[in-house]
């Protein structure tokens, strides 16, 4: 199988830049991942990962790092993103693992 050509996006371009070259480039799915917590020793640190369908059915308006966002408009995102995923998934570490 060929490999897709590399996918250039400007640096500032942001994320969905980033993804919609990476399908144009034949990647069929791309995941976004983000994790929160109050680092290694405190803990938890929650990590979460999503794929979202590409183009226009995909689009959260408000999906951004879950740090920049506040706690009800985290609330919002992840109703939509559970709604539109085709795959989502959430992990939880408890301190000391």
């Amino acid at each position: 199988m060929a490999r897709p050509r590399r996918a250039i996006v400007k640096a500032d371009a942001g994320l969905w830049a980033m993804e919609e070259a990476l399908h144009r480039r034949g990647f069929s799915s791309v995941a976004g991942a983000d994790e929160a917590g109050r680092g290694a020793c405190a803990g938890p640190l929650v990590t979460a990962a999503c794929i979202l369908p590409p183009g226009p059915r995909g689009r959260v308006p408000e999906l951004a790092d879950s740090k920049l966002l506040t706690a009800a408009a985290r609330e919002r995102v992840y109703a939509q993103v559970v709604r539109r995923a085709r795959a989502w998934s959430v992990v939880i570490i408890p301190p000391g693992e």
